[in-house]
C-alpha cells in the first residue's frame, strides 16, 4: 500500500502537483512565521521568491527548447511518457514534460545559488545582492544552450549516425532530441557550478562587515 503510494506521488502527473502544492504550502506558510516574527527585517519571503523566479526561468527555457524538440521527433516523446503512437497533440504532452522536469531543476538550481550567498557569521562574508544573484542564472542557461547545440547540430547532421547505429531519418531525429535533452541537463549543471564558484568569488572581493 505505501509502496504504490509512494510510486504514485514520485512517478505521476497527480503525484507532481500534489507534490508542487504542498511545497507551496510550506514555503507561504514559513514566509508567514519569518514575516509575522521579524516584522519588515524579514527576508525570508524574498529567498522564496528568488526560487520562484529561478523555477519560472529553467520552465520557461525548458518549455522552448521543448517545443523545438518536439516539432524534431514527437516520437522521443511519446516513447519518453511510455504512449501510443496515434495520441494526439503532443506538443501538450512535451509541455507536461517540461514543465514537470524544469520544475525540479530550478528549484536545486534556485538552492545551490542561495547557499553560495549565504551569510557566514565567521567570515562576515557580505551577500550579493537579489538582482545580482538573478543574474548568475544566465550561467546554467547558457551552459544548457550551448552544450545542446555542441551535441544537437552533430546528431542532427549525422555525422555520429554510426556512433548510435542510426539507420533511418526517424532514427536520427530521435537520437537528436535525446542528445539535446542530455546536454541541456550536463551543460546546466556545469553552468550552475561555474554560477555558485562566480559568486563565491564575487563575495570574496566585497569588504568585510565588522
Amino acid at each position: 500500500m505505501i509502496a504504490d503510494w509512494l510510486k504514485w506521488l514520485w512517478g505521476s502527473g497527480g503525484g507532481w502537483t500534489v507534490r508542487v502544492a504542498a511545497g507551496v504550502g510550506i514555503f507561504t506558510a514559513l514566509a508567514i512565521v519569518d514575516l509575522r516574527r521579524h516584522g519588515r527585517g524579514a527576508t525570508r519571503w524574498k529567498e522564496y521568491l528568488f526560487l520562484l523566479a529561478c523555477v519560472a526561468g529553467t520552465i520557461a527555457y525548458a518549455f522552448a527548447n521543448d517545443m523545438v524538440t518536439v516539432t524534431i521527433s514527437p516520437t522521443y516523446y511519446l516513447v519518453h511518457e511510455g504512449l501510443p503512437p496515434d495520441t494526439p497533440n503532443v506538443r501538450a504532452v512535451a509541455a507536461i514534460v517540461a514543465i514537470k522536469g524544469a520544475s525540479s531543476v530550478g528549484l536545486l538550481l534556485g538552492a545551490a545559488l542561495l547557499i553560495a550567498n549565504n551569510p557566514r557569521k565567521r567570515k562576515h562574508r557580505p551577500q550579493l545582492s537579489y538582482r545580482q544573484l538573478a543574474a548568475k542564472m544566465g550561467y546554467p542557461l547558457a551552459g544548457a544552450v550551448v552544450a545542446s547545440v555542441v551535441l544537437g547540430v552533430p546528431t542532427a547532421l549525422g555525422w555520429v549516425d554510426g556512433l548510435f547505429g542510426v539507420t533511418s531519418a526517424a532514427e536520427r531525429s530521435f537520437a537528436c532530441v535525446l542528445q539535446i535533452h542530455l546536454a541541456a541537463y550536463v551543460g546546466g549543471g556545469l553552468g550552475g557550478m561555474a554560477a555558485v564558484v562566480s559568486i563565491l568569488r564575487r563575495r570574496r572581493k566585497l569588504p568585510r562587515g565588522p
